[in-house]
């Protein structure tokens, strides 16, 4: 093979290669949430997400109540489900 001929042919193969890797992906125009029960759909990705964050991703294990953050999920099942924090909470009342 000449210079230009191995050129031709790395230049044919890339080619042929980048066509596939375009047919193989799916264009996605519509994301699904697919948490139990929920059958929101989203145009975008960010719609998605930003609907997963705020209704999926700090939820009470026991209560299924959803939380803005992490810290709010933390102090509602120290105040609504941890029996020690109701033991001690109705002492305080008893006490004052």
């Amino acid at each position: 093979m000449f210079d230009g001929d191995i050129q031709r042919h790395l230049y044919l193969q890339d080619a042929i290669t980048s066509v596939a890797d375009d047919t193989e992906k799916p264009k996605v125009s519509e994301f699904r949430c697919h948490i139990a029960g929920c059958s929101q759909h989203f145009d975008t990705l960010e719609g998605y997400e930003h609907h997963y964050n705020t209704f999926h991703r700090n939820v009470c294990s026991y209560c299924k109540r959803s939380f803005p953050s992490g810290h709010l999920l933390d102090i509602h099942i120290l105040e609504w489900h941890d029996s020690l924090f109701q033991i001690l909470a109705e002492k305080q009342n008893m006490v004052s």
